[in-house]
């Protein structure tokens, strides 16, 4: 594996907001998933959180937060208001020791290294649970940034991140191969949208292509920043998430989802050719 010297390029006048649903509500938990492939895929998934949020002991770490529904007020009917809301990103495992997120989530990289951790398998097994506990090996200290690039305007929000060790008891995701991307491509984006456990969302596809990234109608939200987005035929990771537009909508005391028709999207997906050439072997 080659590392290259950390690179910066920031566009000051754009901010990333990844966030909404378009046409039916397509996330779902890991233990709710049935396509063998995509519950394979969800364990090179991780979530980038605060140390704070993190209480470990020897074998076992809790990762706790405010719930969903505090942290938005989200009104009684919306999904997955109990579960904690603790993620502050998303990343793909990518290589042993590498996590691929997007570039916006390491504003300030020396702190970000310093104060979060990257945690596999934060997911739940039923849906009102309000912790998560893992296993504390799986727990990754970030070691350093080996590669940030940021101009949103142009559809680069793309950052490599070095673990102090290697992650040895799961697959990293593989990238796209050969060929591009096309309009139609079906997609799957796995992440932890607004900060939540582990989300899989489905019944996406690709409505238009860029010099940099793509347009799609995944289901984001906000901290699925960086998430992974994949070709649900192959498995292949096809980007990173990068923006979008907002969802929820205030409703008197408390807010609710703002659905789009499915050709409406206008999620921001940089393509996984701009990373590629730096995970050379």
């Amino acid at each position: 594996m080659k590392y290259l010297p950390l690179i910066l390029l920031i566009s000051l006048n754009a901010v990333a907001n990844p966030d909404a649903i378009y046409g039916e509500d397509g996330r779902q938990d890991v233990y709710a998933v049935s396509n063998p492939l995509f519950v394979t895929l969800a364990k090179s998934t991780a979530a980038l959180i605060e140390k704070t949020n993190i209480k470990s002991s020897q074998n076992e770490s809790t990762i706790s937060g405010r719930s969903l529904g505090d942290m938005f007020k989200l009104c009684p009917e919306e999904r997955f208001r109990n579960q904690p809301s603790a993620a502050s990103c998303s990343g793909t495992l990518v290589a042993p020791d590498i996590i691929m997120t997007a570039a916006h989530c390491y504003d300030l990289a020396k702190q970000t290294c310093k104060e979060f951790a990257w945690v596999f398998d934060y997911k739940v097994s039923r849906e009102n649970q309000s912790s998560v506990t893992v296993p504390s090996s799986n727990v990754y200290e970030c070691d350093q940034v080996v590669l940030k690039e940021m101009d949103l305007n142009n559809g680069i929000d793309h950052a490599l991140i070095k673990l102090k060790r290697p992650v040895s008891d799961r697959a990293f995701a593989k990238l796209r191969a050969s060929g591009e991307i096309a309009v139609n491509d079906s997609l799957v984006l796995i992440g932890h949208p607004s900060g939540l456990p582990t989300k899989i969302a489905g019944d996406a596809f690709v409505l238009q292509v860029l010099k940099n990234s793509f347009v799609s109608n995944v289901d984001a939200f906000s901290i699925n920043s960086g998430s992974g987005v994949f070709n649900a035929k192959t498995g292949e990771v096809e980007g990173i998430l990068s923006s979008g537009r907002s969802d929820y909508n205030g409703k008197g005391n408390c807010s609710t989802l703002v659905k789009y028709q499915m050709s409406e999207g206008n999620e921001t997906v940089v393509k996984i050719e701009v990373v590629k050439k730096f995970l050379a072997k």
